[in-house]
């Protein structure tokens, strides 16, 4: 559970609201998908190295790749799109 405004609570991904764990399943490669132990920013930074997309700069769109939502910027009560977890 994110606690403080460094934590990532959820991203935001084709203008969805995904949590962590279902953002990794649904952008990790097949050939990893045997790694559990890969967090969910180790297989987002492969992904946005594969793509060339520059994660720490504002110029891309959460419908080309997720956006991380920080713990104060979730709307309370707000639930994954994908699984439906309340974050």
């Amino acid at each position: 559970m994110p606690t403080n405004a460094t934590d990532i609570a959820a991203y935001q991904y084709l203008d969805q609201t995904v949590c962590p764990q279902c953002t990794k399943d649904v952008l990790t490669p097949f050939e990893l998908v045997g790694d559990p132990d890969r967090s969910t920013e180790d297989v987002l930074n492969d992904m946005a190295q594969r793509w060339r997309i520059d994660r720490h700069a504002d110029d891309f769109s959460s419908e080309d790749f997720p956006k991380p939502i920080y713990a104060p910027d979730l709307i309370p009560g707000e639930s994954c799109f994908v699984c439906g977890t309340k974050l």
